[in-house]
């Protein structure tokens, strides 16, 4: 047979990019869900929409960052895959910068009650 190569990612490196997309889309969706009516009425008020997007979204670099590295240094050090711990907080910290907009995207167009998973 041929070899695909699947078999020399350990499970719980699955799992743990499985957790953490999850858990980076619920941290999205905190962005917007609980301030539409505060959105709406600035931008009557005359402010731009696509810049309050972009404070917004500037303003959680911070909290996108720390969430990659720590849950990475926590998995690392709890299960010591075979994976340099460098090569997995670069991998995991993409992930993390990938997902959260998606559930920003999802708050956007979901009710303000789903962002308080």
């Amino acid at each position: 047979g041929t070899d695909t190569g699947f078999d020399m990612i350990p499970v719980q490196t699955l799992q743990a990019h499985l957790a953490l997309g999850l858990i980076s889309c619920i941290i999205g969706l905190r962005a917007f869900g609980t301030e539409r009516e505060n959105r709406w009425r600035e931008a009557q008020s005359g402010l731009n929409i696509s810049m309050y997007f972009l404070a917004k979204v500037t303003g959680q670099i911070f909290e996108i960052a720390i969430l990659g590295t720590f849950f990475t240094l926590m998995f690392h050090f709890l299960t010591a895959p075979l994976i340099p711990a460098s090569h997995m907080v670069a991998i995991l910290f993409g992930l993390s910068w990938a997902m959260t907009p998606f559930g920003m995207i999802f708050s956007i167009f979901m009710p303000p009650v789903t962002a308080m998973i």
